[in-house]
């Protein structure tokens, strides 16, 4: 849906290339969730600390801005499943070990 699955060009030994997206998606998408993560890396502790973590680790920006891209839209996904708002303290608990569960108002209790 997004294109942000990785394809590898590969082909015995004479070619090889790095790793990059397949862009196959929307291009709205990715543009929206990219611009999405740069403000997320700023304003969100949790995913400013991710994605320091991953730099650290020696990743290129763009695999760790990727990475962040996955990781919002997991979050979102879960969200919308479980009919919930997002709750940072619940996220920096969870760090997604177990399930949520929501009260009938959207609330994770």
């Amino acid at each position: 849906m997004t294109g942000l699955d990785p394809i590898i060009k590969d082909s015995g030994k004479s070619v090889k290339s790095k790793p990059r997206i397949s862009k196959e998606g929307i291009k709205l998408y990715r543009g929206s969730l990219f611009m999405a993560t740069m403000v997320a890396i700023k304003y969100n502790e949790q995913m400013k600390n991710f994605y320091d973590r991953l730099k650290d680790n020696g990743k290129h920006s763009t695999v760790a801005q990727i990475a962040v891209i996955r990781k919002l839209i997991v979050i979102a996904h879960s969200l919308y499943k479980n009919n919930c708002i997002y709750n940072a303290e619940v996220y920096e608990k969870a760090c997604g070990k177990y399930s949520v569960k929501c009260d009938k108002n959207g609330i994770i209790t």
